[in-house]
């Protein structure tokens, strides 16, 4: 699950494993996950530096994603879901 070169979580192989569901309204999305699974997937979207992604902030199994626009949340949305059904 860990990058041998920067030991960075991908979020690829994190999604699909701890993934449950994903909505958003106007530039937030709200991303959740099995118990104690957002704080590797907030991490891992933060390290991926998404030019639509402003920040995280994650609890225990909720993640709040703040976007540039409702445009970029649009495509956030679609880009996390197909992530996760990649798996």
């Amino acid at each position: 699950m860990l990058a041998t070169s920067s030991r960075k979580p991908l979020l690829a192989s994190l999604l699909p494993q701890l993934f449950s569901k994903v909505d958003g309204v106007g530039e937030l999305v709200v991303l959740h996950t099995v118990a104690s699974g957002a704080q590797p997937i907030a991490e891992a979207i933060d390290l991926e530096e998404f030019p639509e992604v402003l920040g995280t902030i994650a609890g225990d199994d909720t993640i709040l994603i703040v976007t540039r626009s409702a445009g970029a949340r649009v495509q956030l949305t679609e880009r996390l879901r197909a992530l996760a059904s990649s798996g």
